[in-house]
């Protein structure tokens, strides 16, 4: 009796997860975190894991495109959007993974694999809510009506309602109501609930490979960007003059450029073979050299150490052995398992490098990118002034300023786009005020 007491005191009862969490994070979980046959932790933690990293991800999306839907007046049938093959490269994109998504999703439910299709669905909304939107954010709160902000809002709307499909089979309430919202509130002839829909089809226009593969690269350009950004200590805000990239393939690598600049704050971007900003130094490894030389260990390191290392760094980039000489005059061939290559940035350069990838950052910042990065820093401030007034998303403000010196020009220089970025009909001096 008290082993089968002490035993039922680790139960949680599944209506006490659901009347904290929800139905639809519980079915996710049990879904799409593993193979039913295997073992997995249900309890409180890993649910609200599964809400916050995947439920809210979706949910601020979703809550982001009404927002500003509602602030336009935008409606699918109001103000059509152009041919996906004239939209913006971002557009373009999110569309191709939206197809390869359907796709895999009904491969995966057809052969009962739950868990592929439900981690698909799991990257797609990340790649929803912190790239696409994200890097496409300003498209929805500019000023007016364009054919660039239709585009916006009909990929973003096209997005959501798939989305509402593809996870009705998993979670039918959310699904529910993102459709309900979506569609059936603006469109009286369509069925009545999500589970009447017929299961999304790939648009085969839409699906482009050849861009998903380019978009990838440039989101390993950007983490290794930032990374190069964080170890210089300069913050995204401060615009720098260029970086010079390496890639191992440069197919498709102009449509996403551009992207690529804008999210890194550069102005101009290019690709390099990475030699003119890093210098090397050529390493041993001692454990895996003594495996194969023995007592010409210490010989062989000092052949690695002394060669020119552009050519041992081309030929271990490539997976090819090096051959080398010793001081007596004896060859030898060194694995490239054995040669350690280590890159030091060049003075005013900053570098990332990752699995062939390189980025390397000019970090030159002249008064005038000094003074733009100060009118970025004036506009965070503003915005964040902005949220503890709880301003509306649609306020437009007056803005006083009380400021001398470099913050000074800074503000005539990047006026227009102060008053822009902060929802502001003018900018006048505030010091006669305080």
């Amino acid at each position: 009796g008290k082993k089968m007491s002490k035993s039922l005191g680790n139960i949680i009862s599944p209506w006490e997860i659901v009347d904290r969490h929800g139905a639809d994070p519980l079915r996710w979980l049990l879904l799409t975190d593993g193979s039913p046959w295997i073992n997995r932790r249900v309890g409180h933690g890993p649910v609200e894991d599964v809400v916050r990293r995947f439920f809210l991800t979706l949910w601020n999306s979703y809550y982001f495109f009404v927002t500003y839907a509602r602030i336009d007046g935008w409606t699918p049938d109001a103000r059509p959007a152009p041919p996906v093959a004239e939209r913006p490269v971002m557009d373009r994109w999110i569309l191709s993974e939206l197809a390869q998504l359907i796709t895999t999703v009904d491969e995966g439910l057809e052969a009962f694999d739950a868990t592929t299709a439900g981690r698909a669905l799991e990257d797609f909304v990340d790649g929803l809510s912190n790239w696409y939107i994200r890097r496409t954010r300003s498209r929805f709160w500019a000023a007016g009506t364009s054919a660039d902000k239709d585009a916006a809002f009909a990929t973003l709307h096209e997005c959501l309602v798939t989305l509402s499909a593809l996870l009705a089979p998993f979670t039918p309430f959310v699904a529910e109501s993102l459709y309900d919202n979506l569609v059936c509130s603006v469109d009286a002839d369509a069925p009545d609930s999500v589970h009447l829909l017929d299961f999304p089809v790939p648009d085969t226009t839409a699906d482009d490979a050849d861009l998903r593969r380019a978009m990838a690269a440039a989101r390993q350009v950007v983490t290794l960007g930032l990374r190069a950004r964080n170890e210089a200590q300069i913050g995204v805000r401060q615009p720098l003059p260029r970086a010079l990239v390496t890639l191992p393939d440069t197919d498709g690598w102009d449509r996403v450029a551009g992207v690529v600049a804008d999210e890194l704050n550069l102005k101009a971007i290019e690709l390099s073979e990475g030699g003119d900003t890093v210098s090397y130094q050529l390493k041993a490894s001692f454990r895996d050299l003594g495996r194969v030389f023995g007592k010409q260990t210490p010989d062989v390191a000092a052949a690695i150490t002394s060669a020119d290392p552009d050519p041992v760094v081309a030929a271990v980039r490539d997976g090819q052995s090096v051959d080398l000489v010793l001081a007596d005059g004896t060859p030898v061939t060194v694995d490239p398992s054995m040669i350690q290559v280590v890159e030091e940035s060049r003075e005013g350069w900053t570098v990332a490098t990752e699995g062939g990838v390189s980025v390397a950052l000019d970090l030159t910042v002249d008064d005038v990118l000094r003074r733009e990065g100060l009118a970025r820093e004036l506009i965070r401030t503003i915005n964040d002034q902005r949220k503890q007034l709880d301003l509306q998303l649609s306020d437009r403000i007056r803005l006083e300023l009380a400021i001398d010196g470099q913050l000074e020009q800074a503000v005539a220089d990047h006026r227009e786009t102060i008053c822009r970025e902060t929802l502001a009909t003018d900018i006048t001096d505030g010091a006669a005020s305080g």
